[in-house]
């Protein structure tokens, strides 16, 4: 069986989310986020000829949440003839995201047409993107958008009804691959084709152990070449209690993306409930249907270990759920329709019964649609008070080829200005001195824009307790910076 025939419908079907991503193009990064330039460093390093992990990011074991020492090497070895050729980098990423993100909808919506029908496929494919994170996110820098795209190529590719040539299992072992290199949380990929192997034993099964060895190969060198499963493993609990206790916050924490997923943000609060509550409830039907006869496909094996590996993670974030917004949405339209078809349980089915998912999909447009023009620009780090003075007063500095800073936005202030930086962190005052000193850290900044205000706080309670370490030498706006004194660090046998 091959693609459904392309049309007009097609076509459609992925206007609204490329009108409303492109009408979000200019969004920043916002004082929230700093993945992007880990990115950019690691594809600086590769291009100047240095270490993979020799960024100038201060990794620190006291907030390992911040990031590890390395990311996964996917995109930014991407990114490294962008970094090599590009003043800004992220203005050339840009079309590179979108080209994913429209991957990701095209892979979903082929996947629900073959396994469902063309309609199916055309209103996933609507819907899978309208979001206003995703927007927002179609168009900046990151992994999670490029994850979602290689992720769905692979079940794309493994859900053949067919036995797929060698172009097509060379292609499934790769992307399959680069969602790893991508991603770490693409080691869900693994158990889930080894418990697909086990469910199906069908004709095939060579290409299936393929894309098992090559894929644990390239987690398992990501993991020996470069330290990322071990700065992640400090993020890992160990107890049996504790892993519980994440697995139902998780559960408890991801009901907010479950209601970005269902797209109902834009209605009051009263009635934004009713339906969260309702498409919850059409999810459950729709996804128990689908799972009476699709319990054996590979989608079906890869959501239940992709959802236990973002569950067990500490940090969970809407935007680690992405991979698994299409599958949802499906679940309530096809819920939606099993309770219309209810009603004329062996009568004829009035043709206007099947108007009404689309009908449905057509209110949510145009209701994301609203919302994504009130929304306001979401700001870039580099616009907010102070933060730019702040970064031209440590790129001036007389002696900043020894710098090491602290702030709160490490990686970025690292890209921005090539001074080693460590993030703010929450410990006791004393333990934030030996820190201090451990680092090799000169100057720390206060000041957070309301991103990280928990360590802010912290740093603050540290000066205040060594007020005899930290001299205050600049100030602009939030942003206060401190020379920290390190003479009494090699006394302390804590210095760098």
């Amino acid at each position: 069986m091959g693609l459904p025939r392309p049309n007009r419908l097609w076509a459609l079907g992925l206007l609204p989310f490329l009108a409303l991503a492109l009408l979000r193009l200019q969004d920043g990064a916002s004082a929230e986020h700093g993945d992007y330039a880990q990115y950019l460093l690691h594809a600086r390093a590769v291009t100047e000829g240095k270490a993979y992990e020799d960024t100038g990011y201060l990794y620190t074991e006291l907030n390992p949440v911040i990031g590890p020492v390395a990311y996964p090497p996917g995109l930014p070895l991407v990114l490294v003839p962008v970094v090599a050729t590009a003043g800004d980098p992220r203005s050339l990423a840009r079309p590179l995201m979108l080209l994913f993100a429209l991957g990701f909808l095209v892979f979903a919506a082929v996947y629900f047409a073959r396994r469902d029908s063309v309609r199916a496929g055309w209103l996933v494919a609507i819907l899978a993107g309208l979001s206003l994170p995703f927007l927002q996110w179609s168009t900046r820098l990151g992994t999670d958008i490029p994850f979602c795209a290689l992720v769905w190529l692979t079940i794309l590719l493994m859900d053949r009804p067919e036995r797929p040539g060698r172009g097509s299992a060379v292609l499934l072992m790769l992307a399959g691959a680069a969602a790893i290199a991508f991603r770490s949380a693409g080691i869900a990929l693994i158990p889930a084709a080894l418990l697909y192997l086990l469910l199906n034993r069908r004709r095939g099964a060579r290409i299936v152990l393929g894309c098992v060895a090559l894929w644990t190969a390239v987690f398992v060198a990501s993991a020996v070449l470069l330290p990322t499963a071990s700065s992640y493993a400090d993020q890992i609990p160990r107890s049996p209690g504790k892993i519980v206790s994440y697995f139902l916050g998780g559960v408890l924490d991801y009901r907010h993306a479950f209601s970005d997923a269902v797209l109902g943000a834009w209605l009051p609060d009263v009635a934004a409930k009713a339906w969260r509550g309702g498409a919850l409830v059409l999810a459950v039907i729709g996804l128990s249907a689908w799972l009476r006869s699709e319990w054996r496909s590979f989608l079906a094996c890869f959501a239940f270990f992709y959802a236990g590996v973002v569950l067990a993670f500490p940090a969970h974030m809407t935007r680690y759920i992405w991979p698994l917004y299409p599958l949802l949405l499906y679940g309530v339209l096809r819920g939606l329709a099993s309770v219309l078809a209810l009603g004329f349980r062996g009568r004829n089915t009035p043709r206007w019964i099947h108007a009404v998912p689309a009908a449905t999909v057509l209110v949510l447009v145009a209701g994301q649609a609203w919302l994504a023009l009130r929304a306001p620009r979401v700001s870039d780090l580099g616009e907010e008070p102070g933060v730019q003075a702040l970064l031209d007063h440590l790129r001036a500095g007389t002696d900043a080829d020894g710098r090491r800073v602290v702030f709160f936005k490490p990686r970025v202030l690292v890209w921005e200005t090539r001074l080693p930086a460590m993030g703010l962190v929450v410990a006791p005052p004393d333990a934030w001195i030996e820190e201090l000193c451990r680092q090799g850290i000169t100057d720390v900044v206060t000041g957070n824009l309301g991103a990280a205000p928990e360590g802010d706080t912290s740093l603050q309670h540290a000066i205040a307790a060594h007020p005899e370490r930290f001299q205050q030498t600049w100030s602009e706006g939030a942003f206060v910076l401190y020379r920290f004194d390190r003479g009494a660090c090699a006394a302390q046998g804590a210095d760098r």
